[in-house]
C-alpha cells in the first residue's frame, strides 16, 4: 500500500490503475483473468505465501507464462540475488529501503519500454510492404538471405534480408533485440534462462549462444537487472 500510495501520487502522463496482493494465490487467479502490464514483486515471501511458491521470482514466472512481456520490477531486502535473477527476466531491481524516486522511475521506464514495443517492423515480400508489432516478435532467425521471423500466436514469416542489415534496421527502432549468434536475433522480453552456451525463450524454444557474440549479449541481458536510475 505504501508503494501504491506514491505510483498514485506520480505525476506519469498517464493515467494507471493499482491493485494490491497480499496472497500469492489470488495474484495468481486475478491474472488468469485480467492481464496486468507491470508487476512489482518483493523476492522475499512470507511463509503462508510460499505455500504457492519458494519465492517472489518463481511466483512472478508463473505469470510471464502467461504474459511473457509483463515488465517485472523485483524488490528485496537482501543482496545476492542478482545472479539468480538472470533466470526470472527482470526488468528492475531495487534494493529497500524503497525510495519514491528509484520505484517511480521504474515504473516510469516500464510504461515507456511497453509504449516503444507498440512499434512496428516493416518487411518485404513480393514488392508488397508488411507490418507487425515489434512486441510480438520472440526472434529472428537467418539461413544465408532467408530470414525467418517468429511471431506470438501467428507461426512464422520467411522474407529475405541480410542478417546485418535487418540487425542494423532494428537498432533504429527498438532495444529490444540482442544478437546471440550469426543466425539468431532475440528479443530480449522473451527470454527465461541464459547460459554461457545456450538461451530459453518462454515457450521453451532453445537458441544457441555464440562465443562470438556471447560477452556482449550477456552483458545487454544483465543490464537489465541494473539498478542505477
Amino acid at each position: 500500500m505504501y508503494i501504491k500510495s506514491m505510483l498514485k501520487d506520480y505525476n506519469f502522463k498517464k493515467d494507471i490503475e493499482v491493485e494490491c496482493f497480499t496472497d500469492g494465490a489470488a495474484m495468481l487467479r486475478s491474472s488468469s483473468k485480467k492481464k496486468y502490464d507491470i508487476l512489482i514483486m518483493d523476492i522475499e515471501l512470507s511463509e503462508e505465501h510460499r505455500e504457492v511458491e519458494e519465492n517472489g521470482m518463481y511466483l512472478a514466472s508463473k505469470i510471464k507464462t502467461m504474459y511473457p512481456d509483463i515488465a517485472v520490477i523485483y524488490i528485496t531486502g537482501k543482496s545476492g540475488h542478482t545472479k539468480e535473477l538472470l533466470q526470472h527476466e527482470p526488468f528492475r531491481y531495487i534494493e529497500k529501503p524503497i525510495k519514491e524516486k528509484e520505484i517511480c522511475k521504474a515504473v516510469y521506464d516500464a510504461i515507456y519500454r511497453i509504449e516503444s514495443s507498440d512499434k512496428l517492423f516493416n518487411f518485404h515480400k513480393e514488392k508488397v510492404t508488411y507490418f507487425t508489432k515489434i512486441r510480438k516478435i520472440t526472434f529472428f532467425e537467418s539461413d544465408r538471405r532467408k530470414i525467418v521471423m517468429h511471431i506470438v500466436d501467428e507461426g512464422d514469416i520467411i522474407f529475405y534480408e541480410k542478417m546485418d542489415q535487418l540487425e542494423r534496421r532494428l537498432q533504429e527502432i527498438s532495444e529490444s533485440f540482442v544478437r546471440v549468434g550469426r543466425s539468431f536475433l532475440v528479443n530480449m522480453y522473451y527470454i527465461k534462462k541464459t547460459s554461457r552456451e545456450q538461451i530459453e525463450l518462454h515457450d521453451g524454444t532453445i537458441v544457441p549462444l555464440s562465443p562470438k557474440y556471447r560477452d556482449e549479449a550477456i552483458r545487454r541481458i544483465e543490464a537489465r537487472t541494473n539498478t542505477h536510475m
